[in-house]
């Protein structure tokens, strides 16, 4: 895992208040972020956020219809070799945050 470049600990800081579902690449992953958002935002924070592994082109599809703020954490971006689901987790996300046009690029 990609750790210490504080990327993920500046995008849980910048979460909206309403809560926002995080995008990461692995299960593990998963309960990183989750513990991250409980430590420096609270449990109630917590509570409105969910954090998603995608992994595949299955777990992508979860994403469709989302209507929640939606991020995606660096090593995302970083560690999925599939380049095809990385497009389609892009393009997604961008529609889904599309319903929010006072967000600027949440990536």
């Amino acid at each position: 895992m990609i750790r210490g470049t504080g990327k993920t600990k500046a995008m849980v800081m910048a979460l909206p208040e309403e809560g926002a579902c995080v995008v990461v690449h692995t299960a593990p992953m998963v309960r990183y972020v989750e513990r991250m958002i409980y430590d420096l935002r609270g449990k109630d924070m917590l509570r409105r956020c969910k954090v998603w592994r995608v992994e595949s082109q299955c777990d992508a599809d979860r994403l469709q219809g989302l209507r929640m703020r939606t991020f995606v954490d660096h090593a995302f971006w970083e560690l999925t070799r599939d380049n095809h689901l990385a497009r389609r987790v892009e393009f997604l996300v961008d529609a889904i945050n599309y319903q929010f046009p006072d967000m600027t690029a949440a990536a």
